[in-house]
């Protein structure tokens, strides 16, 4: 465990290390899942010798705090960036990389405009970004139903899979959700701030972050080193789509060794 950004709040971090790294990268898990979900990717890059930092992010998985709760718009990307330290001061000689998914896309793209150069570079997977509906009404502490499994994936194996989890939050707060919306917002005022290379990935038939959301965020990224993938017929969890999932890894994987050497 280590201290987040909150005194008092630990965050569960889980640190694999490889032989021979030639980099560290740093995963961040979405809205309503944990670090374990990532263990086939986090291998794929140990096999690859990267030394991978996980960690679950606040009230998620085995870290502390109200369940799927969020209460700062700032809690996200300064817990981020203390794993990110943790990475840097073990291996100061090898480049970092940050990798998000999801609601993870949107923290890492919140250190991308709070704390630029911190990273070497940053791969956000279909990233909650700039829009997210309107805001909820009703009381911050009251929960509502976790109904992220519809337009997750195309094969209904990994859904059911999903669904199946216990570590996967069944409900999250009103709170959270406003908190994230008003994140959005803060996110589509500072995208001019992104200076570091990065790579954008979504599936085309997303059913929960519009693709469109990647396209426009892409655009208006201050930094010339930038790519963007849009799959078609993918759904929003791209990282597990049976039928492409290595396909894409591989694509990560030459993206970083890019940015490496």
């Amino acid at each position: 465990m280590i201290e987040s950004s909150t005194k008092g709040l630990n965050l569960y971090q889980h640190t694999d290390l490889t032989d021979f790294p030639y980099a560290n990268i740093v995963i961040v898990h979405g809205l309503a899942e944990h670090s374990g979900r990532y263990d086939t990717l986090a291998n794929f890059f140990l096999s690859h010798h990267m030394n991978v930092f996980r960690y679950d992010q606040r009230g998620h998985g085995k870290s502390e705090g109200k369940r799927g709760d969020l209460t700062n718009t700032d809690e996200l990307p300064d817990d981020c960036k203390i794993v990110i330290d943790i990475a840097k001061s073990q291996f100061p000689n090898l480049p970092t990389f940050l990798l998000g998914h999801s609601m993870g896309g949107h923290t890492v793209l919140k250190v991308a405009t709070k704390y630029p150069g911190i990273v070497d570079g940053i791969i956000a997977t279909d990233p909650l970004s700039i829009s997210f509906g309107p805001k909820v009404d009703g009381d911050p502490e009251s929960y509502i139903k976790n109904d992220l499994a519809n337009g997750v994936n195309t094969d209904p194996r990994v859904i059911k899979k999903y669904n199946s989890d216990p570590m996967n939050l069944k409900e999250y707060t009103v709170g959270l959700m406003n908190t994230l919306r008003d994140s959005t917002s803060e996110l589509k005022q500072n995208l001019d701030k992104v200076v570091d290379p990065i790579l954008l990935l979504h599936g085309a038939d997303d059913g929960i972050i519009p693709v469109a959301d990647s396209l426009e965020i892409y655009q208006k990224f201050a930094t010339k080193d930038k790519e963007i993938h849009i799959y078609p017929h993918l759904m929003h969890e791209i990282l597990n789509e049976p039928s492409r999932k290595w396909e894409i890894y591989e694509e990560i994987l030459y993206w970083i060794k890019k940015h490496s050497y």
